[in-house]
C-alpha cells in the first residue's frame, strides 16, 4: 500500500518536473496564460510545497518559468524571487531542490550568494553545485572551493567532481592530497577527479606518482590514462608522451601497460615486437584494434594459428573464448569451421558457433554464400532462426541494403528447389531482416498466396529492422485469431518503437504503454519494460516507478530506472524527481549491482 501511495504521489508531481514537454505540447491546462493571482498563489503555494502532495503551484511555476525565458527582464526579477526564497526558513526541502532545478534553466552569477549556503546541506548539496557548476563564474568557482574545504565524505565526493569538472587549479593540490587520505571512498573518487584535469599540475603530480610506484595501481594508472587523452587533445604532446612511457613499464597492471604501449607501437612501429618475449606487445603487434583488448591475459601468447588448431579439435564442445579470440583477430580462417559446427543439432553447440560467425562474416560474396547455403540446409527452426539473425547482422554492415539484398537473392537462386512453396515461406522471414522495397513487394505477394505463405510473410513483417510498418504490426498484435501469431506481432512492435527515430518520446512511450497492456504473456511484459530504457524522458520514469509493485515486472523495471538515471542531461535537472524513485529502486532491487548503480545515481556520482 505504501508503494501505491508513492507511485501516486510521483504521477501527482511528475509535471513538475516535464517543463520542456510543456514547452511543446501546451499541456497543463492554462497553456501558460496565467493571471495574476494565480501568480501569486503559485509563489506562496511553492514556499512550502513537499514532493507528493499537490502539485498546483509547482504546475504553476513551471509555467512562471518557462515564460520568464523570452522576457530578459522578467528572467532576471523570477531567478531573482527564486533565490531570495532559498534564504527563507519556511521554505521546505523538496522547494529548495525544484528551484535548483529551475535555476538551472534561468539563473546566472547574481544568485550564487543564495545558492551557495544549501552546499552545506547534504539534502541540497548535489542540487546547488549542479547548478553552480553550469553558473561557472568566478564567483560560483569560489562558492564551490569554499564548500569543498568543509565538507566531508559523500558530499565532499560531489563538490570535489564538480570543481574537477571546471578544472579549477586552485583546489587541485587538496584533491591530489585527498588520494593519500584515509577515507577509501573519498580517496577513490579523487583519483577520478585527477583524471579530470590536464594542467602542468596534474602532469607533475601523476608522473611523480607513477615513478615512485613499483607495484600496479590501477587508480593512479586510470586518472593517468584520462588526463592522458585531455593534454593530446590540448595540445601538449610530449607530457602525454613521458606519461605513456611510465605507463608501459613491467610494474603496471594489464590494461595500464596496454594503454602505454599502445601508445609506443603507433609512434614506433618496431618490427621487432613481433619477435618480443613480452606478450602485451605480441598483442599489439599482431593487430592493434581495441577489440583485442578483450582477450584473457593467460591467452595472449597464442597465435590465430593455435587457436584454429583449439576450434577444430573440439568441433562438439567449442570454447566461446577462442572463437572470440579468432573473431578479434580477424582469422577469416575460422569461418569454415564454424560453419559446420553450425550445422550441430545441439543449441548449445550451433549457438556458440552462429554467434562466432556473426562477429566475423562480412557482407560480400565469399562469406554471404557459405551463410545463406547454411540456412537453406538447416532443419531445425530454431536453428534456421538464429542463422537467419546472423544473416541480417551480417547484411546489415553493408552500407547499401540493397547490394546485401542483391547477393543473398543470387545466392538464394543458386540452390536446389528455389521455386518451391516450401523454400520460399523459409526464406522469405529471413529476408524481412534486411528491410528494402523490393522484399517488401514479396511479402505483399506472399500475403495472396497460400497460408504457408502468409505466415511467412506475417513473420518477415515482424522481422524488419525499423518501425516503417510499425502500424500493420499493431494491427497484427491486436486482431490475429492465434496466440502465438499475437505474441509475436508484439514482441516485433515493442522492438521497432523503441529503435531511435523522428518519432517524439511522448508518442513511443505512449505506444509502449499500450503494448504492455495488450501482452498476454509476462514475457512481453518484461521485454516492454526492458525497452523502456530507451526512452529518456521523466514520464517514461515515473511510468517504471509505477512498476515497482509489479510482481512481474518490478525488477526490469528496476534496471531501466537505473539505466535512465545515469543519463545526466535528464537526471541533473530532476534530481528532486528523481531521488525518492532511486530510494524505492535501492528498497525493491533484489541485484545487488543495480542497487549499487541506483545510489551511485541518487548522489550524483
Amino acid at each position: 500500500m505504501k508503494r501505491l501511495i508513492f507511485v501516486f504521489a510521483l504521477f501527482l508531481s511528475l509535471p513538475l518536473f516535464a517543463a520542456s514537454d510543456w514547452d511543446t505540447t501546451g499541456k497543463g491546462g492554462s497553456t501558460g496564460k496565467l493571471t495574476p493571482e494565480q501568480i501569486e498563489a503559485a509563489w506562496a503555494g511553492l514556499q512550502t510545497w513537499v514532493a507528493g502532495t499537490d502539485a498546483e503551484a509547482v504546475r504553476a511555476m513551471d509555467w512562471i518559468v518557462i515564460n520568464a525565458t523570452s522576457d530578459p527582464e522578467l528572467r532576471k526579477a523570477t531567478a531573482a524571487r527564486l533565490a531570495k526564497m532559498l534564504a527563507e526558513e519556511k521554505t521546505s526541502a523538496d522547494a529548495k531542490k525544484y528551484i535548483c532545478a529551475k535555476l538551472y534553466r534561468i539563473g546566472t552569477d547574481a544568485e550564487v550568494p543564495l545558492v551557495a549556503p544549501l552546499l552545506m546541506d547534504p539534502a541540497t548539496v548535489d542540487d546547488a553545485r549542479f547548478l553552480l557548476e553550469r553558473i561557472r563564474s568566478e564567483a560560483a568557482v569560489a562558492a564551490l572551493r569554499d564548500a569543498f574545504g568543509k565538507l566531508t565524505g559523500r558530499p565532499q565526493i560531489g563538490v570535489m567532481n564538480s570543481l574537477s569538472l571546471i578544472q579549477d587549479e586552485a583546489s587541485f593540490a587538496k584533491i591530489a592530497e585527498l588520494t593519500q587520505g584515509a577515507d577509501d571512498e573519498v580517496a577513490r573518487a579523487a583519483w577520478r577527479a585527477v583524471g579530470n584535469y590536464a594542467s602542468d599540475a596534474a602532469f607533475k603530480f601523476l608522473t611523480d606518482s607513477l615513478k615512485a610506484a613499483k607495484e600496479p595501481n590501477i587508480r593512479l594508472e586510470s586518472a593517468a590514462v584520462r588526463t592522458v587523452g585531455l593534454l593530446e587533445k590540448a595540445g601538449k604532446t610530449d607530457q602525454a608522451a613521458e606519461i605513456y612511457a611510465l605507463l608501459a613499464q613491467d610494474c603496471r597492471t594489464k590494461a595500464g601497460r596496454l594503454a602505454g604501449l599502445n601508445h609506443a607501437f603507433k609512434k614506433e612501429m618496431m618490427d621487432d615486437w613481433y619477435k618480443s618475449d613480452d606478450p602485451l606487445k605480441i598483442r599489439i603487434a599482431t593487430q592493434n584494434d581495441p577489440t583485442v583488448k578483450e582477450i584473457e591475459y593467460e591467452n595472449i601468447p597464442e597465435t590465430a594459428a593455435s587457436l584454429l588448431t583449439k576450434l577444430r579439435n573440439n568441433p562438439d564442445k567449442p570454447d566461446p573464448k577462442v572463437i572470440s579470440q579468432l573473431v578479434a583477430l580477424k582469422c577469416y580462417d575460422c569461418i569454415d569451421p564454424l560453419v559446420q559446427i553450425a550445422r550441430n543439432p545441439d543449441p548449445a553447440v550451433y549457438m556458440i558457433a552462429v554467434d562466432g560467425l556473426r562477429g566475423i562474416c562480412d557482407p560480400d560474396v565469399n562469406d554471404l554464400r557459405r551463410m545463406v547455403k547454411l540456412f537453406v540446409d538447416l532443419k531445425d527452426p530454431e536453428a534456421v532462426d538464429a542463422v537467419s539473425r546472423a544473416i541480417g547482422f551480417i547484411a546489415a554492415k553493408e552500407k547499401n541494403p540493397d547490394e546485401a539484398l542483391t547477393l543473398v537473392l543470387r545466392f538464394l537462386n543458386e540452390q536446389e528447389g528455389k521455386d518451391s512453396e516450401e523454400f520460399r515461406a523459409k526464406a522469405l522471414p529471413m529476408l524481412g531482416r534486411l528491410g528494402t522495397g523490393r522484399i517488401w513487394t514479396m511479402i505483399q505477394d506472399a500475403q495472396k498466396g497460400s497460408p504457408a505463405l502468409q505466415a511467412a510473410a506475417a513473420r518477415a513483417i515482424c522481422n524488419w529492422p525499423n518501425a516503417a510498418h510499425a502500424d500493420l504490426l499493431w494491427k497484427m498484435a491486436t486482431d490475429s485469431k492465434e496466440a502465438a501469431d499475437r505474441q509475436q506481432a508484439l514482441r516485433a512492435f515493442i522492438r521497432v518503437i523503441t529503435i531511435p527515430s523522428s518519432v517524439s518520446p511522448d508518442v513511443t512511450l505512449e505506444k509502449l504503454q499500450d503494448a504492455f497492456k495488450q501482452a498476454e504473456d509476462p514475457a512481453e511484459m518484461k521485454f516492454a519494460v526492458q525497452r523502456a530504457a530507451a526512452i529518456r524522458t521523466t514520464r517514461c520514469v515515473a511510468w517504471l516507478a509505477s512498476l515497482l509493485d509489479c510482481e512481474v515486472t518490478s525488477q526490469e523495471a528496476c534496471a531501466s530506472i537505473v539505466e535512465l538515471a545515469h543519463h545526466r542531461f535528464l537526471r541533473q535537472p530532476n534530481k528532486a524527481f528523481f531521488e525518492p524513485i532511486l530510494l524505492e529502486v535501492e528498497k525493491v532491487a533484489k541485484d545487488k549491482n543495480i542497487q549499487v548503480l541506483a545510489e551511485k545515481a541518487r548522489m550524483g556520482m
